[in-house]
């Protein structure tokens, strides 16, 4: 059985007819017995976490529907807008110092490099035929 916790409140002092009230509770308590009550504790639960369950399935619903309503909205796809570029103008690799807005140099010099980057060209060591 458990123990009944009383809790005094600090601004009201207990009248007689609250602590008659409580008295008749504990009697009452005692003719029906502690399991009736200890029942009824569980079923208040019940209902509240029931009540919790339901909100939270009705809040997940209602997110839901706003994300698939949200996702039916039409974009203006003809609409042009002028977009403005903040950064700085990219430049071609062969527009530097060294080429001189010479495309074909710069690819010769590419070429020229990648020849000193293919091994079989770098060994020069033909397969042996036999």
């Amino acid at each position: 059985m458990k123990p009944v916790m009383t809790t005094s409140v600090a601004h009201a002092p207990e009248t007689l007819a609250s602590r008659r009230a409580r008295a008749e509770m504990i009697e009452v308590k005692d003719i029906i017995g502690p399991a009736y009550f200890e029942e009824r504790e569980r079923e208040a639960r019940r209902k509240a976490r029931s009540r919790a369950r339901q909100t939270i399935v009705a809040a997940a619903a209602a997110a839901a529907m706003a994300a698939a309503v949200s996702g039916c909205s039409e974009i203006n796809q003809t609409e042009k807008t002028q977009k403005v570029y903040a950064g700085k103008k990219d430049e071609r690799p062969y527009d530097g110092k060294e080429f001189s807005a010479d495309k074909a140099r710069w690819e010769a010099t590419l070429k020229e490099r990648n020849k000193g980057q293919n091994e079989y060209l770098r060994t020069d060591v033909k397969a042996d035929t036999k």
